[in-house]
């Protein structure tokens, strides 16, 4: 990888995601700023809000599923070590249930003008990757916790003990 993409996907200590260096990027997701730094745009007021919308929106979904009483795992974080090479996956929705039966459903939020006829491919890629790798970490101390401010909740815990914790 040569120098120029070193230095744009260069993760912060904390985070492990690309330097955010203007207000408001808390916000982007990291695919988003990896856009920015490659194809800059200038920030207008509907470039922002239509961004911002995304957030606003999973924040109400959030809310409305803790509203039934369901036991939400917002903003899940797996950052998992392959060969030397990091890997980070950042999960909307992890909700789990005990009984009747166990189960964990995985709910990806995502905008859209209007309902495709089917999901889009890059959707489904993402969450079988998902899947994968929070089966393959369940035990590891490798998933994190953080608020809709982005401020780290838990860090470094298996998948149970996120889960119960």
């Amino acid at each position: 990888m040569n120098s120029k993409w070193q230095q744009l996907l260069k993760p912060e200590p904390e985070s492990g995601f690309p330097k955010k260096d203007t207000p408001g990027q808390h916000w982007e997701c990291p695919r988003a700023a990896l856009a920015r730094k490659v194809l800059p745009t200038k920030n207008s007021l509907e470039r922002l809000l239509t961004l911002q919308r995304g957030h606003w929106f999973e924040s109400g979904v959030g809310q409305a599923l803790a509203s039934l009483g369901l036991h939400v795992l917002p903003q899940l974080e797996i950052s998992w070590q392959h060969q030397g090479v990091l890997i980070k996956a950042h999960l909307d929705f992890v909700l789990v249930w005990g009984a009747p039966v166990n189960a964990i459903r995985i709910l990806e939020v995502k905008s859209a003008d209007k309902l495709p006829a089917s999901p889009h491919d890059s959707h489904l890629l993402q969450l079988h990757g998902q899947i994968g790798l929070l089966t393959k970490a369940w035990s590891k101390p490798v998933f994190s916790l953080r608020d809709e401010d982005g401020t780290l909740l838990h860090d470094k815990m298996t998948f149970p003990d996120t889960a119960l914790g």
